[in-house]
């Protein structure tokens, strides 16, 4: 059983990690764009903005819920089910309502949708490389 913590803080550390190197580069972009350069710039260059780097921590994240469960459950089917779940009731609700709300709903699109909202970005610019694509 003490492996299981282990196993499991282990993979909360290894998520707060990989949250401070896919979000760093942003707060280096806002607030001292003297130090945003070289291996920041090209992880910040890669992810075009906030979104982007939320949404690969997201699958992460996810990833790493269904692991938890896995290890704690011994099963296929549990853990598999959760990170469907996971994927299913979480993402949309951080990642795409915000959106939703201020393209569909601007009088609901205030308090902490709207933080979120401009913290994040605009979704259709996470992935400049894809929607230079598009406009062909």
């Amino acid at each position: 059983m003490a492996y299981k913590v282990i196993q499991f803080f282990t993979y909360l550390l290894l998520s707060l990690l990989a949250a401070f190197v896919l979000l760093y580069p942003f707060y280096l972009r806002d607030t001292t764009p003297a130090r945003y350069k070289g291996t920041w710039e090209s992880i910040g260059s890669a992810f075009g903005n906030r979104y982007g780097a939320i949404y690969a921590l997201n699958i992460y994240w996810g990833l790493n819920v269904g692991l938890a469960v896995g290890v704690f459950t011994k099963k296929f089917s549990i853990p598999l089910i959760t990170v469907l779940l996971y994927f299913l009731l979480f993402t949309p609700v951080l990642l795409w309502y915000p959106f939703h709300l201020k393209g569909k709903k601007p009088e609901k699109y205030k308090g902490i949708w709207r933080r979120i909202g401009e913290w994040i970005g605009d979704p259709r610019d996470a992935f400049p490389n894809l929607r230079k694509k598009q406009k062909r």
